[in-house]
C-alpha cells in the first residue's frame, strides 16, 4: 500500500518538484518487494516490524534487487527496528525494497531529490 500525502508529484524530469519545495514527503507501508521510487530520494527515517521469527529487508539504490545496497536492516521475533539517520540516506537512482521472510511491517518516509540537485 503507497500512502502519499498533500498533492501531486507533478512532473519529475523538471529541474524542481513541487513536494520537496513545501516540504513534503513520501510514506510507504512496504509488505512485498516494491520499487518505491523511480527517482534519488533521501530517505528521512523507516521502522521495521518482524511477526513470526526474524525478518531482514534489503534497501538498494535503483530500481530491482540488482542495484547497489543501501542497507541491510533485520528485527527479531515480535520485534521492531526504528531507524532516524542523523542526516538523510540519499539515493542516486531510486528506491527499491527487498522485503525476506517473516517482515510484519516496513514504514518507510522519504522525500523526493529533485532532477539537477547535488546528490
Amino acid at each position: 500500500m503507497v500512502m502519499e500525502m498533500r498533492g501531486d508529484p507533478g512532473d519529475l524530469s523538471k529541474g524542481t518538484h513541487p513536494w520537496y519545495e513545501k516540504g513534503y514527503t513520501g510514506f510507504d507501508n512496504v509488505a512485498v518487494d516494491t520499487q518505491v521510487s523511480r527517482v534519488p530520494v533521501e530517505l528521512v527515517s523507516l521502522l521495521l516490524t518482524a511477526s513470526q521469527g526474524n525478518c531482514t529487508v534489503v534497501l538498494y539504490d535503483g530500481s530491482d534487487a540488482d542495484a547497489p545496497v543501501l542497507m541491510r536492516l533485520a528485527a527479531s521475533e515480535h520485534d521492531s527496528f526504528a531507524y532516524t539517520p542523523a542526516e538523510p540516506v540519499k539515493t542516486t537512482r531510486g528506491l527499491f525494497v527487498g522485503v525476506g521472510s517473516n517482515v510484519g511491517g516496513l514504514f518507510l518516509q522519504w522525500r523526493p531529490i529533485p532532477k539537477g540537485w547535488r546528490v
